[in-house]
């Protein structure tokens, strides 16, 4: 038998000190508190009488939520990681898209609103979609409405990047766009970011996508110029059209860039003061290996 002298206040506890009679170095304490004690000498069901709390009388509640959670640890176990793949891990539920669609639809019918009455754009041939557009605090929003249901088929926000210099955000935007499960795959967010592109707008990718804005930027990788690029401490890095390292694919620091229309890669990394990577440092002129110059920019 040993004594052990201590006070809650030890334990965050702020209580008077106490002293009590254990058994060799075991406690009945939750896991999280005593993971650093010895296991018990024998594995039976141990005696509550001797708790860490005999005298506040639930010792035997303790012991039980130990139980319970070593269950459920030993239920539950973590699922094992997958590898990356171009970071292709958003996913929204439906019901998520659908909750949030009908509050936005709404506010576009609500006088008073912000959103109500707002632009509208000749965006798209179907005549039954009605195409909504604001801009806010250097963000674009295009809401694309069905008109004969009477409901939000979705949305794109061309989002500003955070972890850009002041000299990038002035050019770069990142597309996010959610639509209903029945008005994906018809080309409804195509048609917007083709829109945005033809207007000039470079874009970049957030640090991770979902499997179908991946899909998209693949399918406008073969009509608009592509690159990608490093992004870290707001200092741009640029990569080269591809990047064959799965390594630095990977890092949540590497994004894509779409050029929009009027730009040239080279303009865009002269104007945004790109860096280029170490094995180009002498080169001169701009490649898709990944260096670059001082270029006349086509766009100011």
């Amino acid at each position: 038998m040993a004594s052990l002298g201590f006070t809650f206040a030890q334990f965050g506890l702020g209580c008077a000190p106490l002293t009590t009679t254990l058994h060799p170095m075991f406690l009945s304490l939750p896991p999280f508190w005593a993971s650093w004690l010895p296991a018990p000498l024998s594995t039976g069901a141990h005696d509550v009488s001797h708790s860490f709390f005999p005298s506040l009388g639930f010792g035997a509640s303790l012991a039980c939520a130990s139980q319970r959670l070593k269950a459920s640890l030993s239920l539950a176990p973590l699922a094992p990681l997958r590898p990356a793949e171009l970071r292709i891990d958003v996913h929204t539920g439906p019901d998520a898209i659908e909750q949030e669609l009908q509050s936005l639809h709404d506010r576009l019918h609500t006088p008073g609103d912000s959103m109500h009455g707002i632009e509208r754009l000749p965006l798209l041939s179907d005549p039954r979609f009605i195409v909504h557009y604001r801009e806010a605090d250097g963000e674009r929003y295009v809401y694309i409405e069905d008109k004969d249901a009477r409901r939000l088929a979705g949305y794109t926000v061309f989002n500003r990047l955070i972890e850009v210099n002041k000299r990038a955000d002035r050019l770069l935007r990142a597309p996010h766009s959610k639509f209903a499960p029945e008005y994906q795959r018809q080309g409804l967010a195509t048609a917007v970011y083709r829109w945005a592109l033809d207007d000039g707008q470079c874009l970049m990718t957030g640090a991770r996508q979902s499997s179908g804005a991946h899909a998209l930027w693949e399918r406008l990788a073969r009509d608009y110029p592509q690159g990608y690029v490093h992004v870290q401490d707001k200092v741009m890095t640029y990569l080269g059209y591809s990047v064959d390292n799965e390594r630095l694919m990977d890092d949540l620091n590497t994004r894509r860039i779409l050029l929009g229309r009027g730009w040239s890669m080279a303009g865009l990394v002269g104007l945004l003061r790109m860096r280029y990577p170490e094995p180009f440092a002498d080169a001169g002129s701009f490649s898709a290996a990944g260096t670059c110059e001082s270029a006349a920019l086509p766009r100011s």
